[in-house]
């Protein structure tokens, strides 16, 4: 989806420094905490079908500081990418053919009051935010998560674009099949190459602008360096 899509008008938004965020591998998972204090695609593959679908949160990418202009100022945010499977929705041929449709959205790394990943959230919990809430939600509990998405297409330079234009709680009665894509979370915070070796060339040329992912790789090499290997993670510290 393009990135100058990702947050409506940017007018509404402030440019802020990601303050408080904080990650910890635990059980093959690791949380990603984002907090009100922190406010601030398409390709050559056939688009998921419009319309509603169940769907589940099955990844969540750390996109790092990404760069926008918006009527000719430049903005400087922490971006993340969340993605949906639509299990029930698939893919008729090709190398993926039998596999779940899925479908992603950037957002600012933000939940403060105007931002839209907020806005999104509510609208999946059926419920605001509590001040506890605001201050350090975890983004890993929306992995494996439900929703019904409302997917619209649109048409840019001849191509054809999902957007997702709503996404809410499960109606009453309403069942959403197994996941099928496995569980990811991509943190810059804390560097797995081979995570990152796993996502697409759009995405890792993305990232790879980041200040965040300079300061990982220089990171890893100084550990590498030092301690003749990568440095284990300590499971016993609770996230």
């Amino acid at each position: 989806m393009d990135d100058q899509l990702d947050d409506g008008s940017q007018a509404y938004y402030e440019q802020v420094s990601m303050a408080e965020r904080f990650f910890h591998e635990k059980e093959a998972k690791m949380s990603f905490i984002v907090s009100a204090s922190n406010s601030g695609g398409g390709s050559d593959f056939a688009p998921p079908p419009a319309g509603s679908h169940v769907a589940r949160c099955y990844r969540i990418i750390d996109l790092g500081t990404q760069t926008s202009v918006w009527k000719g100022s430049e903005k400087k945010q922490r971006k993340v990418l969340i993605s949906w499977e639509l299990p029930d929705a698939l893919i008729p041929d090709g190398k993926l053919a039998g596999k779940p449709f899925s479908v992603s959205e950037r957002f600012t790394a933000s939940i403060g009051e105007k931002s839209k990943l907020r806005a999104v959230l509510e609208s999946w919990r059926g419920r605001q935010f509590t001040k506890e809430e605001e201050a350090r939600f975890d983004m890993k509990n929306i992995i494996g998560a439900p929703c019904v998405v409302n997917i619209v297409h649109a048409n840019n330079n001849g191509k054809v674009y999902a957007n997702i234009a709503s996404i809410m709680p499960l109606l009453p009665g309403m069942k959403a099949s197994p996941q099928v894509n496995e569980s990811m979370i991509f943190s810059l915070d804390n560097f797995d190459a081979a995570a990152f070796a796993s996502l697409s060339k759009g995405l890792q040329e993305a990232i790879q602008k980041s200040p965040e992912y300079a300061r990982a790789v220089a990171t890893k090499d100084r550990v590498e360096l030092s301690n003749g290997g990568v440095e284990e993670l300590n499971d016993d510290i609770p996230f």
